[in-house]
Parts: C-alpha cells; sequence; structure tokens
C-alpha cells in the first residue's frame, strides 16, 4: 500500500503507512517476509526521496504510533 500511496504523489500517507508496518511487526515479534523486505526498501528510498528525511521521520513517526485497527481503517479510507 505505500508504494501505491508513492505512485499516487501521496509520499505523507506512504511514510504514515510503513511506520504503522514497522511499528506493527515489532509489536507482533513478527519479522519481515523476505519476500517484502525489497518492497519494503523500495518504498521507503521513494518516500524519503520525495520528502527529505525530516517530513519524512515525521510521518513516520506519527503512522508507528497508529493501533493495528487505524492502519486497516486508514488504508480502506484510500
Amino acid at each position: 500500500m505505500a508504494l501505491l500511496a508513492v505512485s499516487e504523489r501521496n509520499p505523507h500517507r506512504a511514510a504514515q503507512l510503513l511506520g504503522a508496518v514497522d511499528a506493527g511487526l515489532q509489536m507482533l515479534h513478527v519479522p519481515m517476509d523476505p519476500l517484502v523486505i525489497p518492497f519494503h526498501q523500495q518504498a521507503l528510498a521513494a518516500v524519503r526521496k520525495q520528502l527529505g528525511e525530516a517530513a519524512f521521520q515525521s510521518a513516520w513517526e506519527e503512522g508507528s504510533q497508529w493501533s493495528l485497527e487505524e492502519a486497516v481503517k486508514k488504508v480502506l479510507e484510500e
């Protein structure tokens, strides 16, 4: 979904989603699927480039505070 947000010119939402994913995986103590890692890294690089590091960190932090329910709701609203 983050890559889709990037392609739709919404890097702020993409950074939020990346933060939510990272926080959710840590909370659940689940490693990222190795097949997903390249896509995750691609999204991170694209979003950082579009937003700049400070704006990326701010949006990422915001997303990392979302509950799983909030993250799913925001994705479904898109």
